[in-house]
């Protein structure tokens, strides 16, 4: 992206000084599991000081979801059961779920299926990853999926009339969504996403395959994850699941199955994943906020 962008971009964001920001515990969680040396007890004892964080960690770790063959009654097992990567996800998706906007403002937005997609895409981009030729962390592609949209809360939240205008214009006009949003607004939801992350101080490993999603050719080292994201989300509007009504389809990239190293169609891939897309609505449950 263009510095002068880049730097205009990041003072939309910086405008609407009402953007939620993330506890200190999630960037203390995410240094130390990310650290070579760290073990689970040092982990824990952070999630632990806050007990809302702990209770929504233990929860979604005992879920059928990560199929965990005991009861895990405290945070150092979880980590030392799940893993660094499962946990940093747990840790970060839940936090920053509880820290956005819970209703809906645009009458063409519907908040409910909005997170069904969200958790869909998430779903999905797990299973790419790791079924994708390429060696990609499966946790991250799952938060990447989880947020890539993100900034579409952050419109109807703080620019909603703005934002309902391009909703309308990109329905009436059979517009991809983020074209109508760069025209009108100046930047997309997906960049937007990207820049609430940097905002966040959460590394550019996952900022980029939120602001590359729609261009994922064009990210860089970015760019596998953002090829997997971008798939993702094809498949998710594919089986029906959009959060703005009557929103145009997306278009697919036509490098978009080859990078991931898939050989199937996009009906076929959601065929394949019909047993993991049942997790869908209990994880959905699972990550309500409180």
């Amino acid at each position: 992206m263009n510095p002068e962008v880049q730097q205009k971009y990041l003072r939309i964001v910086d405008s609407l000084g009402q953007v939620p920001t993330l506890p200190v515990v999630v960037t203390k969680v995410h240094q130390v599991l990310s650290h070579p040396n760290s073990g689970a007890g040092h982990a824990a004892k952070i999630i632990e000081t806050d007990p809302s964080l702990a209770s929504k960690v233990l929860k979604i770790a005992n879920s059928s979801y990560y199929g965990i063959p005991r009861t895990i009654y405290n945070i150092q097992s979880a980590i030392a059961l799940l893993g660094f990567n499962t946990v940093k996800t747990l840790v970060l998706s839940s936090t920053a779920l509880k820290a956005l906007p819970k209703n809906a403002r645009c009458p063409h937005f519907d908040y409910k299926v909005f997170w069904k997609h969200s958790v869909e895409v998430a779903v999905i981009a797990r299973f790419l990853a790791r079924t994708g030729l390429g060696a990609l962390d499966s946790e991250l592609a799952f938060t990447a999926g989880l947020l890539h949209d993100i900034g579409k809360l952050i419109f109807d939240e703080y620019l909603s009339e703005d934002w309902e205008k391009a909703l309308e214009k990109s329905i009436s006009e059979n517009q991809e969504l983020y074209k109508v949003e760069q025209e009108l607004l100046g930047i997309h939801h997906a960049e937007l996403s990207g820049l609430l992350l940097e905002h966040w101080g959460i590394p550019e490993s996952l900022q980029g395959p939120l602001k590359y999603q729609y261009n994922p050719e064009l990210g860089g080292n970015c760019s596998p994850l953002a090829f997997v994201i971008h798939y993702a989300n094809y498949l998710s509007h594919l089986s029906g699941t959009n959060p703005v009504k009557n929103e145009p389809m997306p278009e697919l990239n036509p490098a978009a199955a080859e990078s991931i190293g898939l050989t199937s169609t996009p009906e076929e891939m959601l065929s394949l994943m019909e047993g993991e897309l049942e997790y869908v609505t209990e994880f959905l449950h699972l990550i309500q906020l409180d």
